[in-house]
């Protein structure tokens, strides 16, 4: 009896050793990929823009010098106000950074707010001829903004690809002015002609749009294009010409006030320094 027993232990134990050796048959682990990362417009960024300058503003102020001859005075040759306006294309290039705080939720969507700082320059086109007659003068006032940059700080709130701003701060120009006056003979003609970087302040506003890396307008393939429309307004100050005459020592003094709008779209590629890591790939 006793050896049937051990034989019948011996068989229950042998059994439930190749029991524990037999593969299992638990399914797998299903694999989860990670969520998309989240749109953060945190980084560097180059890009170009293009559009209408418009209401270019050229303020002549004609400063009647005691030099002036009484003669010239008398014919129509007087202090005044003069405006003259442009408008045109404007295009050019910028680079900036942004950095954007922590990501808060709201109605299912994150955001956050973003703050940064641009460098841009861009061409401002055509100048303006203004000719005017008073009395035996003729005045004639030529002005050119030949380009526009600035360099501002930028303050907004991001709604994931959409971005909101406010930006303002330096502004710097190439300018061209020319005044210009003389009588129906010819004579006692005065010119007086200034090309001078002149600098001043520039502020505005707008908005931007980090294209899906799904659109066929992403030729990137990635989120990193973005596009903006945006207001920007600048004033470079005034500043003074001499206008002498071209056959005596008498002369005037103009001073130009110099300001502008530009308005435009632009298309910025957004560079990620640190790189983008790679996909989790699951082996099974």
């Amino acid at each position: 009896m006793k050896k049937v027993v051990l034989t019948v232990a011996l068989c229950g134990l042998s059994s439930a050793a190749l029991a524990a050796d037999l593969p299992s048959r638990a399914p797998p682990a299903v694999y989860a990929p990670p969520p998309p990362p989240i749109f953060t417009w945190t980084g560097y960024y180059i890009g170009v823009t293009a559009g209408y300058a418009f209401d270019q503003d050229h303020n002549f102020t004609l400063l009647g010098n005691t030099a002036a001859p009484a003669a010239d005075l008398a014919a129509g040759l007087r202090p005044g106000f003069v405006r003259d306006r442009s408008n045109g294309f404007t295009g050019g290039g910028e680079l900036g950074y942004n950095y954007q705080f922590s990501n808060t939720s709201y109605f299912g969507g994150t955001g956050g707010v973003v703050a940064g700082i641009e460098a841009d320059a861009a061409y401002v086109g055509p100048g303006s001829n203004s000719l005017y007659s008073a009395g035996a003068f003729n005045s004639f006032f030529h002005s050119r903004t030949e380009f526009v940059g600035t360099v501002r700080g930028r303050l907004g709130y991001a709604f994931n690809n959409f971005l909101i701003y406010g930006t303002g701060g330096f502004a710097y120009g190439g300018v061209d002015d020319t005044a210009a006056f003389y009588n129906a003979a010819g004579l006692n003609t005065y010119n007086g002609a200034r090309s001078t970087i002149r600098t001043g302040y520039a502020y505005g506003g707008g908005v931007a749009y980090a294209i899906p890396t799904a659109s066929f307008l992403n030729f990137f393939r990635s989120s990193a294009v973005t596009l903006k429309a945006e207001f920007i307004r600048y004033d470079l100050g005034t500043q003074s010409i001499l206008v002498p005459a071209t056959t005596t020592g008498n002369s005037f003094t103009a001073q130009i006030k110099t300001q502008g709008n530009l308005i435009r779209a632009g298309l910025d590629y957004k560079i990620d320094f640190s790189g983008v890591p790679a996909p989790i790939v699951a082996k099974y």
